[in-house]
């Protein structure tokens, strides 16, 4: 399981070089689909591993809702399954083309809440709004 943190870069480990079928160069291609809904994301991340052999090493951190940057994920709070798919080449983001899924999981991003002011209508009632950072 790999759980994000709103603003901040996880460095995520994971031991994807033994079930990779080309041990000389093996790519990495990730599809993350979001739980309930099936969106999905697919990118490509460096692996950052100084032993590859042992562990792959990918930074992953979340933004804004727009668009994907070097490794930065903009997806909503919530659950989603990840794939991770060995390539032939870097910077393949057709699953299609993959020489095979190696591994699959469960990401979680949490988000934490700050409430804004809260504004009270002239009957009492409360009006409450949240903000996502």
């Amino acid at each position: 399981m790999i759980i994000l943190e709103a603003g901040i870069n996880e460095v995520v480990v994971q031991q994807l070089y033994t079930m990779c079928s080309n041990q000389v160069d093996p790519y990495f291609t990730w599809e993350i689909k979001r739980k309930g809904t099936f969106d999905s994301i697919v990118f490509t991340q460096e692996d950052h591993s100084p032993i590859a052999y042992y562990f792959n090493s990918f930074t992953l951190s979340v933004g804004t809702m727009s668009g994907l940057t070097a490794g930065v994920l903009n997806i909503y709070p919530g659950e989603y399954t990840y794939t991770i798919y060995e390539m032939s080449a870097p910077y393949i983001t057709n699953t299609a083309s993959a020489v095979g899924a190696i591994q699959n999981g469960i990401l979680i991003y949490n988000a934490t809440f700050s409430s804004i002011p809260t504004y009270t209508a002239s009957n009492d009632d409360v009006i409450r709004t949240y903000r996502t950072y």
